[in-house]
């Protein structure tokens, strides 16, 4: 039952981290271009020019953090025994896909590369940091009883 809650944790991990950061991104290039999601959907490169702009690239500075927090924090719960396992490799799959999204794809146009590399970065803080949170109050329910 561990290793199906450390397969679950960082599903969950992965599907929160990318849903909570693309819902913000989303709405904020929303409500700044005033277009309907149907408009910014066929037009991606307004989308991405609207996105670039200096202040919501800070934005998603933050939010990519807050992102990885949630996720390793959830990872980390659902986890439970397994956490630190899981944490692992939630991180590395978030920097294999990083890696990846911002120096070989199609997707690597659409940001500035040291948005990119930022990203490398604080995600994976997001992550470790939302891990240690969890993980303090596990250690404390564990050894406090």
């Amino acid at each position: 039952m561990k290793y199906v809650r450390l397969i679950i944790g960082v599903i969950i991990g992965l599907i929160v981290i990318t849903i909570t950061a693309e819902v913000i991104e989303f709405t904020i290039v929303k409500l700044v271009s005033g277009k309907s999601f149907e408009d910014l959907q066929t037009n991606q490169i307004e989308y991405f020019n609207i996105r670039n702009r200096i202040w919501i690239l800070i934005a998603k500075i933050i939010y990519s953090l807050f992102a990885g927090i949630i996720g390793g924090y959830l990872t980390t719960w659902i986890s439970n025994e397994l956490a630190k396992i899981a944490i692992l490799i939630l991180v590395l799959i978030q920097i294999v896909s990083l890696i990846w999204g911002g120096f070989f794809s199609d997707l690597s146009v659409t940001g500035p590369l040291w948005m990119w590399i930022y990203l490398l970065i604080i995600i994976p803080i997001g992550v470790w940091t939302g891990y240690k949170w969890k993980s303090k109050t596990l250690y404390n329910k564990t050894y406090k009883q």
